[in-house]
């Protein structure tokens, strides 16, 4: 009707092409490779999202992960908010890649990332480590760790079947 647009138009119209045209379409992570991951960044959030929210219920936190919107910051870090909200609530931390499954090189991805973690700022963190398995086309899993904002912790190692 007027000159200018609406926000609720530009919301609605936002939504619609996030259903019709996924970030992430040309991730596909079926044999995944170092380079890829790194593009694909928004596809781990995605698929770390079921997961996540167990981890939440596990450190008695009210939020869903598909309740949260991220914007990035770079490619590996992400500020988290409620959709709806221009609020940030948290973060979430994108470690590169790790070949193979080895504890004491899992802990120090995580210590890497847990520079950017301070108490009391975000009511919750959320890290992710990509863990490269096997030769040739290799498989995917995720170390996924949820830190709430007193530094309660809790992860769990997820494997990939996309």
């Amino acid at each position: 009707y007027g000159k200018g647009v609406r926000f609720d138009e530009l919301k609605y119209t936002a939504e619609l092409l996030r259903m019709v045209h996924p970030k992430c379409e040309q991730c596909d992570l079926s044999c995944p490779s170092a380079e890829r991951l790194q593009t694909c960044a928004e596809r781990l959030i995605q698929l770390s999202h079921p997961h996540m929210r167990e981890l939440f219920e596990k450190l008695d936190i009210s939020l869903l992960p598909e309740h949260l919107d991220y914007v990035s910051v770079d490619n590996s870090t992400y500020l988290l908010s409620v959709k709806g909200t221009a609020k940030h609530i948290g973060m979430v931390l994108i470690g590169g890649p790790v070949e193979s499954a080895d504890l004491q090189q899992l802990k120090m991805s995580l210590s890497k990332l847990d520079e950017k973690v301070a108490e009391g700022v975000y009511e919750v963190y959320i890290k992710i480590i990509p863990i490269l398995e096997g030769e040739g086309c290799k498989t995917l899993k995720l170390l996924i760790e949820v830190v709430r904002g007193d530094l309660e912790r809790v992860s769990k190692i997820v494997k990939l079947s996309s």
